[in-house]
């Protein structure tokens, strides 16, 4: 029986409603030692933020892997990336952001178990032709 996957936004609630993946949920950062009391620690979780330039995504895997969940990938383009490629999403998806160009990239942590896109796209069920 596959495990179902769960996609965690670590960004502020106000970041979650502005724009979000299509069937993630909301759980900040600071928040989120405490709520992963509930999941399975062989879930299988994602966690993402902003883009490949905000390091909550790097930070909430590294929370979560510490706390001894072992099935945690980072999607680090976040949700600029996430639009960018016409993905599907939820919200009004106005903050500036997401329209803005690519700035600095924040160096990849080689511990970080990393998903792309196109990797979390099939893990979501979103066939090739959305996009």
């Amino acid at each position: 029986m596959q495990k179902k996957l769960i996609v965690i936004n670590a960004l502020d609630k106000d970041s979650y409603n502005d724009c979000h993946i299509k069937g993630s949920i909301s759980i900040p950062l600071a928040d989120l030692a405490k709520a992963a009391q509930q999941f399975d620690k062989d879930a299988e979780i994602v966690v993402y933020c902003a883009s490949n330039e905000c390091p909550v995504s790097s930070k909430a895997w590294h929370l979560l892997n510490d706390l001894g969940f072992t099935n945690v990938w980072a999607y680090e383009g976040g949700m600029r990336e996430w639009r960018h490629m016409g993905l599907p999403a939820e919200g009004e998806c106005v903050a500036e952001y997401i329209d803005k160009a690519h700035g600095q990239l924040l160096p990849t942590d080689p511990k970080i178990k990393l998903i792309s896109a196109d990797e979390l796209r099939e893990k979501l069920g979103i066939p090739v032709a959305y996009y």
